[in-house]
């Protein structure tokens, strides 16, 4: 817009403001008509139309309606059950699947084509939003809608949440959508047992909630988590893989990537206190070991098994033996067999159990609520070797030679 052209839209502003006070002033059935015929008309709506009667909703904490000293200036411009080898029992993913069937990929990318995608935090002004609105190109004038809702809706206030708002949308739907509050619906998605970082963030996007990159770049410990107990002795740059809780989630679209990670954080120390496990969240070594060995119970153990199973690698960490976790390798190699080669278990990685003694540096999955407490209540028993049967069933072995019996019996 040139120097001349924006003159003008401010002299017209100003002309449209002196002419409604005027008109207001003078009072009248006929001033009244006039008044709103010709703010329709400066907001680009059409001059017969009826004065809009928005329905209201109670407006969030915060939200601000239109009080006295918001008249404005002529120039103001204020989203395999868990397991990474398929074995476990947690939420199917044909549930979530089918959600994001219901509408065809093709069909979504020309909605969200056609509408903008609007954010109205809590506490914003009438003023802001307008101005946020017209600077978007979704309302033509930000002053004059202002002014009409000023004298013809004085108590209306907008509603914060996200908005989406298509070309068809008129400058008074607008208004009426955001004293109304329709707002997106909140999207439920279910984050799976022991999934790792990177299908969190596949699945958060293909639900529209947050980008991959945007939820990876996030989840990472920075002083943004300082005030969450679980991980306030992680440091900066950290990776959180064994933090972000699986659960069932509802999310705004679009939500902040930090705020999605603070929720899971949050639902970790939650469901830790409910647990009676406070004693980790002030011991972050303890923590860190407990969320290390459960992802690893997580990918291992059938829930009903994960007491046993955990007690299992706990015999062999206090007896010096390596854990030989199948779970571990897979992790290494980016792969879920159920039975590794003896190729895949000489893979050098720090986090190869075959190869190294001890826990790995770190979660290889975020368990939940049944393999942490496993992980930190083991089942006391002799035993220190198990294999699952092609049923799932899970056997146990005192030592090698039984274990290689079994392994004949029931695998080879």
């Amino acid at each position: 817009m040139s120097k001349n052209q924006s003159a003008g839209h401010a002299r017209l502003k100003y002309f449209i403001l002196v002419t409604v006070v005027v008109l207001v002033l003078a009072g009248g059935a006929g001033a009244g008509y006039f008044v709103h015929s010709l703010l329709l008309q400066s907001i680009g709506e059409d001059a017969a139309a009826t004065p809009l009667q928005p329905e209201t909703k109670t407006p969030d904490a915060g939200a601000e309606g239109l009080a006295d000293d918001e008249t404005p200036s002529p120039d103001s411009a204020d989203d395999d059950g868990g397991r990474e080898d398929g074995t476990g029992s947690g939420p199917p993913e044909d549930a979530e699947g089918a959600q994001e069937a219901e509408l065809a990929p093709d069909v979504r990318d020309a909605m969200a084509a056609e509408s903008h995608r609007v954010v109205v935090l809590r506490g914003r002004s009438v003023r802001g939003v307008l101005a946020d609105l017209e600077t978007a190109e979704i309302i033509p004038s930000a002053d004059a809608l202002l002014v009409y809702a000023r004298i013809f809706h004085r108590d209306a206030s907008v509603v914060a949440g996200i908005y989406d708002f298509t070309p068809d949308h008129t400058p008074l739907q607008v208004f009426a959508d955001l004293v109304a509050g329709r707002t997106v619906d909140p999207i439920r998605v279910t984050i799976p047992e022991g999934w790792r970082q990177e299908r969190i963030a596949e699945r958060l996007e293909a639900r529209e909630i947050v980008s991959k990159d945007a939820f990876l770049d996030a989840a990472v410990m920075s002083e943004a988590y300082q005030d969450i107990d679980v991980v306030a002795h992680l440091a900066d740059g950290a990776e959180l893989e064994g933090y972000l809780f699986p659960e069932s989630y509802t999310f705004e679209p679009g939500t902040d990537p930090e705020q999605v990670v603070r929720t899971m954080l949050g639902t970790l120390q939650n469901r830790l206190v409910s647990a009676g496990l406070n004693e980790l969240i002030t011991d972050g070594e303890a923590l860190h070991e407990t969320l290390t060995l459960a992802s690893i119970v997580e990918l291992e153990a059938p829930v009903e098994d994960m007491p046993e199973i955990a007690g299992v690698f706990q015999n062999r960490l206090d007896a010096g033996i390596r854990l030989e976790s199948d779970a571990t390798v897979n992790y290494v190699l980016g792969t879920s067999k159920l039975q590794p080669t003896f190729a895949d278990t000489r893979v050098e990685d720090p986090y190869n159990t075959y190869r190294n003694f001890g826990l790995p540096p770190g979660p290889i999955g975020n368990p939940g609520m049944a393999a942490i407490e496993a992980a930190a209540n083991p089942a006391e028993h002799d035993y220190y070797f198990f294999l699952h049967r092609p049923d799932r069933v899970t056997v146990f072995s005192y030592d090698f030679a039984e274990h290689l019996r079994n392994k004949a019996r029931y695998l080879d």
